[in-house]
């Protein structure tokens, strides 16, 4: 249980990290990404579920 939570620690923080870091970055390449392929809300919940999981 403890390493469970640790993990689970460290991969919070990573994803705050991460998103903190390239959140301007982010907005350009998603802007990009949604002219050329618009992918559905569905298969977006479904990436970012498979993320979190």
């Amino acid at each position: 249980m403890p390493e469970n939570i640790e993990f689970s620690g460290t991969f919070f923080l990573f994803i705050v990290i991460l998103f903190s870091f390239s959140k301007k970055q982010l907005n350009h390449v998603a802007e990009g990404y949604f002219k050329r392929v618009k992918p559905t809300y569905q298969s977006l919940a479904r990436r970012s579920q498979y993320l979190v999981t």
